[in-house]
C-alpha cells in the first residue's frame, strides 16, 4: 500500500483511492460542513491526508488545512483567529458511542459531551455541540431530519449519519 499511495495505510488516515468504511463516515462530516464554505476562507483543523480539504474547496474560496495538533491549543487559537461574524465547525469523535469498545490508539484523547463544552465554553460567547446521528440523546441539541438553524446560521441536515462524531458550532470568541 505504501508504494503505491505514498502513506502507510492504518485504518485512521483515509484517502479516497481506499474506499473503506472509515472514509465513507469521514466523507459525511465533509458534505455536511460544505453548506457552510460556499464562497468562504476555510481553515481545515485535523485534515490528515487532505482530501476533505478539497471537498470543502469545491465550493470554498479558499482553504488551508493543518494536522498534527492537540486539541486544547488548537481550541484557543481558533477563538484567536475566529472573526467577529465567523463560524467554526468543529467535528470530532464521540467516545461515547463506543462505549465498552477498546479506545483508538491513533487518538491521544477523544473529548466526551461534557470535556468539550468545558474546553469550548470558557473560549467562545456561542457553542452548540449535537452528536452527528439520526438519534441522538435528547440532551444533545436534537436535530432532526427537516432543514434547521445553528447559531443563526441555516442548516440542512442532508448529511447527517450515524458517523459517531460530534458537531461543535462556535461563533464569537471571547
Amino acid at each position: 500500500m505504501f508504494l503505491r499511495y505514498g502513506y502507510l495505510f492504518n485504518g485512521e488516515r483515509v484517502c479516497p483511492d481506499i474506499p473503506v468504511a472509515n472514509f465513507h463516515n469521514h466523507l459525511k462530516v465533509y458534505e455536511f460542513a460544505q453548506q457552510f464554505c460556499a464562497n468562504k476562507k476555510v481553515l481545515d483543523i485535523g485534515c490528515g491526508t487532505g482530501y476533505g480539504s478539497a471537498k470543502l474547496a469545491e465550493v470554498a474560496s479558499e482553504v488551508v488545512g493543518i494536522d498534527l495538533s492537540r486539541i486544547p491549543r488548537a481550541a484557543e487559537e481558533m477563538a484567536r483567529v475566529l472573526k467577529t461574524d465567523g463560524l467554526c465547525l468543529l467535528a470530532t469523535p464521540n467516545p461515547e458511542a463506543f462505549e465498552g469498545c477498546p479506545p483508538n490508539p491513533h487518538h491521544t484523547h477523544e473529548y466526551s459531551f461534557a470535556e468539550l463544552k468545558s474546553l469550548l465554553e470558557p473560549l467562545f460567547e456561542d457553542v452548540l455541540i449535537f452528536e452527528n446521528q439520526l438519534s441522538p440523546r435528547k440532551d444533545r441539541g436534537v436535530i432532526g431530519k427537516s432543514a434547521t438553524r445553528a447559531l443563526g446560521h441555516p442548516l440542512s441536515t442532508e448529511h447527517l449519519s450515524n458517523t459517531h462524531s460530534f458537531f461543535c458550532f462556535l461563533a464569537r470568541p471571547h
